[in-house]
């Protein structure tokens, strides 16, 4: 089955081949394309950073009531921090934020 590929998500897909996931990659791809670029993007980020958080909150189901403009603007700014590489990973904010030691949980 092959996956029709949105030009605007090669970015994407280029992250989706660095993943040492073999025969996962298709399923993956495949998961880009039909995901908004913002959730591909936590999906992508937490598989490569281990972070569960992330993964479950690219993969959450939608809120039913509609965004704000401040929350819109914020997750706008969120995309942003994500492409210019502004982001720590789970274990970074925890040490950072709980002084607690590499690799404890």
């Amino acid at each position: 089955m092959a996956v029709t590929v949105d030009p605007a998500k090669a970015d994407l897909h280029a992250e989706v081949d660095r993943l040492p996931v073999g025969p996962l990659s298709q399923g993956l791809h495949a998961m880009v394309e039909a995901l908004e670029p913002w959730r591909a993007r936590y999906l992508l980020h937490g598989l490569h950073e281990g972070d569960a958080t992330l993964i479950k909150m690219a993969l959450a189901p939608y809120a039913d009531e509609s965004l704000t403009p401040e929350e819109l603007s914020g997750l706008a700014q969120a995309e942003e921090d994500v492409r210019a590489g502004r982001v720590v990973s789970h274990a970074e904010a925890r040490r950072s934020l709980l002084g607690e030691a590499a690799g404890h949980r």
